[in-house]
């Protein structure tokens, strides 16, 4: 089973299947989380500009008991 599956994502690449790019602001956050001089408020600066990034961000990190619009 294993040996299917890998074999039909072999073929998925090699027909021009790929992932979809990252935006701006997500290579930008990706850089300065890297960046071991950066400073946690220019990443949370930068993630406030992305609205969708933000709630997802948020989703993952709360409590489930917590409710969240």
């Amino acid at each position: 089973m294993k040996k299917d599956h890998v074999a039909n994502l072999l073929k998925r690449i090699q027909s021009g299947y790929s992932l979809p790019s990252l935006s701006l602001i997500a290579i930008r956050l990706i850089e300065m989380a890297s960046d071991d001089q950066g400073a946690i408020k220019n990443l949370v600066n930068l993630i406030e500009k992305d609205t969708s990034l933000a709630m997802r961000i948020a989703r993952s990190s709360k409590p489930s008991y917590l409710p969240l619009p």
